[in-house]
Parts: structure tokens; C-alpha cells; sequence
């Protein structure tokens, strides 16, 4: 009888530690995937801001053509905003994609 208790603890204590190590896995796995998704989230984000600062240069320059000398001066600030705010975009958008690299 005592054989018979002693398997039966030894049974319970192998399926707790082996169910303690599957969710200990799975929660390690979740981790892993929420940092693949917080990449890809801020890689769309700074992506889509691109595209709407390039979308705003493009109907500039699509209104008032592409000499700039003709535009008027407060289109001109607004356009060299664009410019800056782009660079400043792409170079974030490096950083993100350089970073994913390491």
C-alpha cells in the first residue's frame, strides 16, 4: 500500500512540474511574440506617417507645380516643414528597421 501511495506522489509531482514547465514555455513564447508585434506595430506607424507627409508634399507639389520659386511664401515654410518632417521620418524609420537587425 505504501508502494502504491508513493507512485501515485511521484505521478503528481512529475505531472505538476512538467505542466509548470509547458506554461512557464508558453508564456516565454508569448513574450517573444509580443516583441516580434511591438516591431512590426511601430514599423507601420512611422511607415504611414511617411506616407502621409509624402501624400501632403505630393498635393503641393501637384497645386502649385515644382518651382518652388513660384509658391507663395507661406506654402514655401509649409513645404520645407514637409521636408524636414520626411528626413526626420525616414531616419526613425532607419532606426526602427537597424534596430530589428541586432
Amino acid at each position: 500500500m505504501k508502494k502504491i501511495v508513493a507512485v501515485i506522489g511521484i505521478l503528481v509531482g512529475l505531472s505538476t512540474l512538467i505542466g509548470g514547465l509547458y506554461a512557464y514555455d508558453r508564456v516565454k513564447a508569448d513574450q517573444e511574440d509580443l516583441i516580434a508585434i511591438e516591431y512590426r506595430l511601430d514599423q507601420k506607424i512611422v511607415t504611414d506617417k511617411r506616407f502621409y507627409v509624402q501624400k501632403e508634399l505630393w498635393e503641393i507639389e501637384k497645386q502649385y507645380g515644382y518651382d518652388k520659386s513660384k509658391y507663395p511664401t507661406h506654402i514655401i515654410d509649409r513645404y520645407n516643414k514637409l521636408k524636414y518632417q520626411l528626413k526626420e521620418v525616414e531616419e526613425e524609420l532607419d532606426r526602427i528597421q537597424k534596430g530589428k537587425r541586432r
